[in-house]
């Protein structure tokens, strides 16, 4: 077997004194799809957000590693993980139009954000995201790179989000919860654009959500937290079709009808 892309040993988090993550261990291969799925509160966006320092005042990382590509991650400063952030694992959050200026098109936050990893004029810049909305089947790129987000639907804001986070190409894509704020048509066709970027670009893709029928659908493995723990880690189908714990049972048996659509 390959090297794993991604490692994450025994990691444990803290938010000041209270443990939030405790001992999470996760292994991820290159062009593999990895759904992490729990309630809310179980530590699942905290889990990701670690991988690229972006857990904010007062969390830490108290104990484990973040094997990235052979090397170790955890400790990196702001600058040395900017190289990464972006350009190497890009992050898709769970509402992207408030992660937008409202006052600035999503061209012009794109080459901004494009320019800060890399040397591209903006007409590259343009010219890529382009041809990333073109894979998210959107039929006028020129128009949407002119929009503001506010001209923007919900589905619409989640692609521009996906466009920002695809423009550098990134080896991994993390998305915290992107389809939680949208109706379950429009979830599903984001479902499948995420999975047919993996089809185009061999993207590794860890996707968090408490909705089991997202991550039936998406991932190859699933991770189920509760209270900051892993309660099952293994094959998506197996952990479906075989759950070995009561909380995932009953995860399982509450998950929304969610179907297969494809643009």
């Amino acid at each position: 077997m390959n090297k794993p892309l991604l490692e994450l040993k025994n990691i444990s988090i803290k938010y000041d004194d209270k443990l939030v993550v405790k001992d999470i261990s996760i292994t991820i291969q290159e062009g593999e799809i990895l759904g992490i799925v729990g309630e809310s509160g179980s530590g699942k966006s905290t889990l990701i957000k670690s991988i690229i320092g972006l857990l904010g005042e007062g969390g830490h990382i108290v104990d484990g590693k973040i094997i990235y590509e052979g090397k170790d991650i955890t400790n990196l400063n702001k600058k040395e993980l900017m190289v990464i952030r972006g350009q190497s694992i890009g992050m898709i959050f769970q509402d992207c139009q408030s992660s937008f200026c409202p006052i600035r098109t999503i061209g012009n936050q794109l080459y901004d954000s494009m320019k800060a990893h890399m040397k591209v004029t903006k007409k590259e810049a343009l010219e890529r995201g382009e041809e990333i909305l073109r894979e998210l089947n959107i039929k006028d790129p020129k128009k949407f790179l002119n929009s503001y987000p506010f001209e923007l639907s919900g589905g619409m804001n989640q692609r521009a989000g996906i466009m920002m986070a695809m423009a550098s190409n990134p080896k991994i894509i993390l998305a915290d919860e992107p389809t939680s704020a949208l109706d379950v048509t429009v979830q599903a066709k984001v479902i499948n654009e995420l999975m047919n970027l993996r089809k185009k670009f061999g993207t590794t893709i860890i996707i968090v959500s408490h909705n089991m029928g997202v991550i039936s659908l998406m991932s190859d493995n699933a991770l189920v937290m509760k209270d900051g723990e892993c309660v099952e880690y293994n094959l998506t189908k197996k952990i479906f079709n075989s759950p070995s714990r009561q909380y995932t049972k009953e995860l399982i048996n509450a998950m929304p009808k969610l179907k297969k659509e494809i643009i």
